[in-house]
């Protein structure tokens, strides 16, 4: 009996939607080898049998990592024979349409017959939200392949972020021609980290849209709270009340609830 724990590289793929850019494969092993025999005595060779599959983590959002995150996958293996060659692994999307098939040969295994893989990749994330389908599966020497193990990878858009304490100033204006500036603040909380923009939109008193603006925020990626400033020119030519509504929207695309309003007034 013999126990063992070693590292072997694995080459980088090319997925339709993924890349894994990097990867090891560590196998604790144990046992020897042999294979068995048939009623006439003569060697036969089995399949090698997976287990216990288990991946961190489970799931992630949209251009999180700045493009790829490391996930790590672990599963058991029995091989009576000794010689397990390969891992694969099948990505599917959530309708089960194969995206591809990507094996890694696994090297200085020969004569293990029990152990624990440990696989790591870096999956991107500028990819389409989906439940992806991964599959595993194991060769040996022989050809021989094992059972399949199969995960959900989730993708997600994430969570819209959330502000609060929307303050503006000036609240009023004497009718002129032109605009006159309006600057204000708020906060926001926002769990993934990727908030990106601030949105501002305008509305006389018959429901009109009257200014959209969108204002890129510097300095803040990666944070998940903290206060904005923001300001845009008011127009001031049309006497009446406005609906100023303060809304946030993160990389991607999901726009904050509730927006925040505030009143402005153009008199005479």
């Amino acid at each position: 009996m013999r126990t063992r724990s070693n590292t072997y590289k694995i080459p980088g793929y090319l997925f339709i939607v993924f890349v894994i850019a990097f990867g090891f494969i560590t196998i604790v092993a144990s046992g020897g080898g042999g294979g068995s025999n048939n009623d006439d005595g003569y060697q036969t060779d089995s399949a090698p049998v997976i287990t216990d599959l288990s991946y961190y983590p489970e799931s992630t959002i949209v251009g999180a990592g700045g493009g790829a995150i490391a996930v790590t996958v672990y599963m058991n293996f029995y091989d009576d024979d000794g010689n397990v060659s390969a891992i694969t692994l099948i990505v599917k999307d959530s309708e089960g349409y194969i995206i591809d098939n990507i094996p890694m040969p696994i090297s200085d295994v020969a004569g293990d017959t029990s152990g624990e893989i440990e696989t790591v990749y870096s999956i991107p994330t500028d990819t389409a939200a989906d439940d992806y389908i991964f599959q595993f599966y194991i060769t040996d020497t022989t050809g021989l392949s094992s059972n399949v193990l199969e995960g959900i990878f989730s993708i997600t858009l994430g969570s819209a972020p959330v502000i609060s304490n929307g303050v503006i100033a000036p609240s009023v204006a004497y009718a002129d021609f032109g605009t006159t500036p309006v600057e204000g603040t708020y906060d926001f909380m926002d769990i993934d980290g990727n908030a990106y923009q601030t949105d501002i939109y305008v509305y006389d008193s018959g429901d009109n849209l009257v200014v959209e603006e969108h204002f890129p925020i510097s300095d803040i990626s990666g944070l998940t709270s903290g206060q904005v400033a923001f300001g845009f020119d008011m127009p001031i030519s049309v006497l009446g009340d406005y609906v100023i509504e303060i809304g946030m929207t993160d990389e991607n695309g999901l726009f904050s609830y509730p927006s925040l309003y505030g009143y402005f007034s153009v008199v005479p």
